[in-house]
């Protein structure tokens, strides 16, 4: 019995996804609960300084910061993790025949299964002790991380190939991801930013990706999560247009880069 190249390449990603898992996890002290942590604790850190030190006014602003830090997270250790994957396993490639970009979504995988667990943890007991009361929107939610998992595999799978042949890539890319973290409207809303500066916000693909998220979250949103995420899948399928094209542009170059 055939199988098809799509059903080949899931079921490849998810045997790469466990086998990952296993070894990270192996003969480690506390497993996956460190995967968790970091999440856990960056959020009850900015919790602590913006709401208790530096006092902004905002209602559910707990629930404000973890929809906007849970999904920064998952973006930028999703892009990280997937920009050295090809180099990382350039001995894999040249012994079997495996398509790189599997190796690309086989991280992107399992970023995604630490983000659901990591919003389980963190997210619920912050719905559960707001005043937001009962919020059907929640039930859009998983509709709204399409355009977040569409967004970090499209840049994950655009940097893997660009740090074949930059091989400074990743760590312009920590510097860059050190200035959007405050160009991104996680710990502010947006409308704490002056008119004559909001076109630096617009322009920031990851503002975009989580803003629906966030929305669903909170259902005094300042704008109904729908237009916003129209919107982020507007932009993603744009990023993903962008990684097809330069991997096209690149594969045949790939392994003499490699």
């Amino acid at each position: 019995m055939q199988i098809s190249n799509w059903e080949l390449w899931w079921r490849q990603s998810l045997d790469l996804t466990i086998a990952s898992m296993k070894s990270r996890y192996r003969k480690t002290f506390a497993g996956f609960l460190w995967v968790l942590l970091n999440p856990i604790i960056m959020f009850g850190v900015q919790a602590l300084v913006f709401k208790k030190f530096l006092r902004l006014e905002m209602s559910d602003y707990y629930l404000f910061l973890a929809g906007g830090l849970i999904p920064w997270i998952f973006l930028t250790q999703t892009i990280q993790m997937g920009t050295g994957v090809l180099l990382s396993n350039a001995t894999l490639l040249r012994s079997f025949r495996l398509h790189p970009l599997i190796l690309v979504a086989s991280s992107v995988l399992d970023n995604f299964i630490n983000f659901t667990l990591t919003l389980l943890i963190v997210v619920t007991p912050v719905i559960l002790l707001s005043d937001t009361g009962t919020n059907w929107t929640l039930l859009w939610t998983p509709l709204t991380l399409l355009p977040l998992l569409l967004t970090a595999a499209s840049l994950a799978t655009l940097m893997a190939v660009v740090n074949v042949f930059y091989r400074d890539a990743s760590f312009v890319l920590s510097f860059v991801f050190s200035i959007l973290f405050f160009l991104t409207p996680i710990f502010y809303p947006i409308s704490y930013v002056p008119e004559e500066y909001r076109w630096m916000i617009e322009l920031n693909p990851f503002l975009h990706a989580l803003e629906p998220f966030r929305a669903t979250l909170n259902p005094a949103s300042s704008l109904p999560w729908f237009p916003l995420w129209l919107k982020a899948m507007g932009w993603s399928t744009g990023t993903a247009l962008l990684a097809i094209f330069y991997w096209r542009k690149k594969r045949n170059e790939l392994f003499i880069a490699i």
